[in-house]
């Protein structure tokens, strides 16, 4: 798998060795496209993301170092180091700049202002929100991208199928990232419908995921995981807590299912890459971003974690299992 975290340290030399590979290479090989691909922080969640937008990239005959020649960085959860990382891939003149996750777009969006260079976006849930398009239909401009929305609606329903009398829902979450308090607002106005309290827990940062957990201890009938970075990138203290504790946790992801929450109405984080892929490939060929449509993802799937659910002592219907995938 092509996916070569950088951390800042490092940025400035890689880049510069580009520059000079290109220079000597110019004349005597024929010009590669340059794809650059930023992501905001490593977790299992965007990792997979990558490894679809890559595949996607290599399977349509983008092959390194072949036929294109793809730049890595990872801004290790720091908004500043992916400002600095958008900047130094402006300076690249890329052919398609691909950004994983909201701070990464938004870093880029701002670099590209008064230039060509394409960008697109994966796993971002609004956005119009964080205004990176105005419009999801036209974005307009240069920028385009996928979202990694799931219907709120659907999800307390399901969380419902699980537990009947659920009345409060905990929310472990950023508040630095706007597209968590984004979904934050979304699943509080549905949960308000069905008569259930939601309550947000504050994690600034990785090492904060545990104890925001455990704030929540006694206070919440479940937990629910927005796609939140942060949260994403310390998900084993959360879920050490929650089922210390015998909280259920639901989740909008799949690799958090897999790894110990109970269920989830999830989307599949890879096949997102290959959906982001896929448009980049097409601004390659001279589609124009702006004429784009944002996507959503395509297949929403229900996960449970059946081991989870023993250990939480919690029977789980062969209604509610039919037609899921079941993690045991």
């Amino acid at each position: 798998m092509f996916n070569y975290h950088l951390i800042l340290r490092y940025i400035a030399a890689t880049l510069a060795s580009f520059f000079l590979a290109t220079t000597f290479a110019y004349s005597a090989a024929p010009v590669l496209k340059t794809l650059a691909i930023t992501q905001i922080v490593s977790h299992a969640s965007l990792d997979k993301v990558q490894r679809g937008i890559v595949d996607e990239l290599i399977g349509r005959g983008y092959q390194p170092d072949k036929t294109a020649r793809f730049v890595f960085a990872n801004a290790e959860g720091s908004a500043v180091v992916a400002a600095q990382i958008a900047g130094q891939f402006v300076a690249l003149h890329p052919d398609v700049i691909i950004a994983i996750a909201t701070p990464s777009a938004q870093a880029v969006a701002h670099a590209i202002a008064g230039t060509t260079i394409p960008l697109v976006f994966a796993s971002i849930s609004d956005p119009v929100q964080v205004k990176l398009v105005t419009h999801l239909e036209h974005p307009g401009m240069n920028i385009t991208g996928t979202r990694n929305v799931t219907p709120m609606d659907q999800q307390i329903v399901f969380m419902q199928q699980f537990l009947p009398n659920l009345k409060t829902i905990g929310i472990v979450l950023n508040y630095g990232e706007a597209n968590s308090v984004d979904l934050l607002k979304a699943i509080t106005d549905q949960a308000k419908k069905a008569d259930i309290t939601v309550i947000g827990s504050a994690a600034s940062n990785s090492a904060d995921v545990g104890f925001a957990t455990a704030n929540l201890v006694g206070k919440v009938d479940a937990i629910f995981l927005l796609q939140d970075n942060t949260v994403a990138s310390a998900l084993p203290a959360l879920l050490k807590v929650a089922n210390e504790h015998k909280m259920p946790v639901f989740s909008s992801y799949v690799d958090a299912v897999t790894k110990g929450a109970l269920a989830g109405l999830a989307f599949d984080e890879y096949a997102i890459g290959r959906q982001t892929g896929k448009m980049a490939v097409a601004i390659l060929q001279g589609a124009k971003p702006g004429d784009l449509a944002v996507e959503d993802p395509k297949d929403i799937e229900r996960m449970i974690n059946l081991k989870t659910a023993k250990m939480l002592q919690i029977k789980v219907s062969e209604s509610v299992m039919r037609g899921a995938k079941i993690v045991t």
